[in-house]
């Protein structure tokens, strides 16, 4: 039971060393996977006997980190959805577990440099939170002159690799440009619709899911 701390303990226990897990009657039936969850997502279905008042109140710190090990991407079907009050006592804590779960991408620095004869970029990307991305989804660089042309250049990195606490550096040379103004933006792209899909963890200026990271005068 996620959050609870002897099940959770006993679950690390299974996915560190293996061992045997009762109902299926075998011995050493579980096998260690301690890097499973740079693979494939992990969820986990909250105890019917917690409370808000006890993992988000008194015991939150425990339950943070008790999710942070278990590098948890969802919590359901039984989840603090049924028993956090909107705008309640509990919901700041709420919203921060909430943070922590899964990835939580952000640009920490962006610079353009002068290389080779081309323009090129260059971002440190990071993820805040505890599990990485686990779909092939890629980021873009968009430049918009000033008349409000847009093109976007991919950016060489897998997001799927940009692990919690592991910085990643992603590069791009632009192409050929025309003198002027260009802002230069980040997105990441949904395949399935051609278009940004995940919000990022960045105070920063954004149109539909494209971060502004600064402007380039070629």
């Amino acid at each position: 039971m996620a959050g609870e701390p002897v099940s959770t303990e006993e679950w690390l226990g299974w996915i560190e060393e293996g061992g045997e897990y009762g109902d299926a009657g075998e011995a050493e039936m579980l096998v260690p996977m301690p890097d499973g969850w740079k693979h494939a997502p992990i969820g986990g279905e909250l105890p019917f006997f917690a409370t808000a008042e006890d993992l988000l109140g008194e015991n939150f710190e425990r339950t943070l980190k008790l999710f942070a090990r278990s590098h948890a991407s969802w919590i359901a079907p039984h989840s603090f959805a049924d028993s956090v009050e909107p705008g309640g006592p509990y919901q700041a804590a709420y919203d921060e577990l909430n943070r922590a779960l899964g990835y939580r991408l952000r640009v920490s620095e962006a610079e353009c440099s002068w290389e080779n004869g081309r323009w090129a970029v260059s971002v440190t990307l990071e993820n805040d939170g505890c599990a990485p991305l686990y779909f092939d989804w890629r980021p873009y660089l968009r430049l918009t002159d000033a008349a409000g042309n847009m093109q976007t250049i991919p950016l060489e990195t897998d997001l799927r690799t940009v692990l919690p606490g592991e910085p990643a550096e992603a590069a791009a040379e632009l192409p050929d440009l025309a003198p002027g103004e260009y802002l230069v933006e980040i997105g990441i792209i949904d395949p399935a619709t051609g278009a940004p899909g995940i919000a990022l963890a960045m105070d920063a200026p954004e149109s539909g899911l494209w971060y502004a990271l600064f402007s380039i005068r070629p």
